[in-house]
Parts: C-alpha cells; structure tokens; sequence
C-alpha cells in the first residue's frame, strides 16, 4: 500500500510539474507573439510614422512577421501621402479655370441684351461652376484631413430637396 501510495504521489506530482512547465514554457513562447499584436493593434496610419516595431523582436518567425507589418505601414503611409498630394494639387489646378468660368457667366448674364434661351444657358454653366466649385471645396478639405481630426458629424438633410435640385440640375437632358 506504501509503494502504491509513493507511486500515485509520484505521478501526481510529475503530473503537476509537468503541468506547471507547460503553461510557463506555452506563456514564454506566446508572449512575443501576443506583445506583437498589442503593438500592431496600436499602429494607426498617419499618426507616428516612424514607429518601427520589428527592432523589438529578434531574427525569428515572430521578426519577420514584425518587418512585414513595418514594411506594410510604410506602404499605407506613402499611399496616404500620395493620395492627399493628388486630391490638394488637382482641386487647386481646377480651382482657376472654375473662377475663371463663374467670372465670365457672371460678366455675360450682366448683359441685359441677352436672349432669354442663351441667359439660361449661361444660368446654367454658373450653377454648374458653383457646384463644381463647392466639389472642389470639399476636396481639399478631404485631402486635408488627418486620421485624428476625424468626427461624426451626422446631420439630417431632406432628401425631397435632393432629388428636386438633381432633377432641376439635369432637366435640359430631357
């Protein structure tokens, strides 16, 4: 009954070390892995660009998978930055012929010879320039904003307006 008792005591334990060593040794092995996720959970386009993640780790599978995320970000960061130069430099290209077509339809319908037909198609290349002005306007705020400045500005619009206003933009392709 003794050696019964020793050998079930003795198996219990080695049962209890084991256990122990294996949820240290899977803690140890994990925790990398698991501090990577924490630091690319963390990661947001636009804000600290230069945070490189990969120096932490060593030359391992874990490294390597932190120099694919490194490289990924510097990606996102270029494509951000391309995109924002695009949309601020061809809202500002368009911007002077824009001003330039408002100017003339506001100059020509200060006619007061002016046909009634040909007074409503320069009505309607103003309008068109405006919104297209307003578009523009939009743009570049768009191509200004930064992850951080982002809110939630939700507002309430007719939508009988809307389609009212579309319908009266594009009533001459009728």
């Amino acid at each position: 009954n003794n050696i019964r008792l020793a050998l079930f005591g003795a198996v219990f334990a080695a049962v209890l070390i084991s256990l122990w060593l294996g949820i240290w040794l899977s803690a140890k092995i994990i925790s990398p892995v698991t501090a990577l996720a924490n630091q690319v959970n963390k990661l947001k386009p636009g804000v600290n660009p230069s945070m490189k993640i990969a120096s932490r780790y060593a030359n391992d599978e874990v490294g390597q998978l932190a120099t694919t995320f490194d490289h990924y970000q510097h990606k996102m960061e270029e494509f951000i930055q391309r995109e924002q130069d695009f949309s601020a430099d061809a809202s500002h290209e368009l911007r002077t012929p824009l001003t330039v077509i408002n100017g003339a339809a506001e100059l020509l319908l200060e006619n007061p010879d002016l046909p009634d037909r040909a007074k409503r198609q320069i009505e309607r290349i103003e309008r068109s320039g405006e919104r297209m002005s307003k578009m523009l306007e939009i743009l570049l705020l768009l191509a200004r904003e930064t992850p951080s400045s982002q809110s939630t500005n939700l507002e309430l619009c007719d939508i009988g307006n809307l389609v009212s206003e579309s319908i009266e933009q594009h009533h001459f392709m009728m």
